[in-house]
């Protein structure tokens, strides 16, 4: 997949789809905004960049969009995972799972929890 391509899902997706969810969220009162990153955009890897960088991007924008939506008592955050077509087994889906719903629990903002 080359670059634009790779950042066109990556991250102007998840910027597209906070500020639409954001929106709603805005109208709504407030809401909880959890990202999902994956362990490969935290390490470097051989001829990946684009990857990398869209990954790192999304946790920049996580802490982005929790300092411009925390004013409408929107809180966005992320979950560092390992990566989904590697897990073998239900655990570490578990732990992702609890992870999400641990950050939509409390009244923390911009933070990202490391599973790796």
């Amino acid at each position: 997949m080359g670059l634009h391509r790779t950042l066109d899902v990556n991250l102007t997706g998840a910027f597209l789809l906070i500020q639409s969810v954001g929106r709603v969220m805005r109208e709504q009162g407030g809401g909880v905004i959890v990202n999902v990153i994956p362990v490969a955009g935290r390490d470097e890897l051989p001829d990946r960049s684009a990857y990398v960088a869209s990954r790192f991007g999304l946790a920049g924008l996580t802490r982005q969009a929790a300092l411009e939506l925390a004013p409408h008592d929107i809180r966005v955050n992320a979950v560092c995972t390992g990566m989904p077509e590697l897990a073998t087994s239900e655990e570490s889906h578990d732990d992702v799972a609890a992870a999400v719903l641990a950050l939509c629990a409390d009244d923390s903002t911009g933070q990202i929890i490391d599973l790796t």
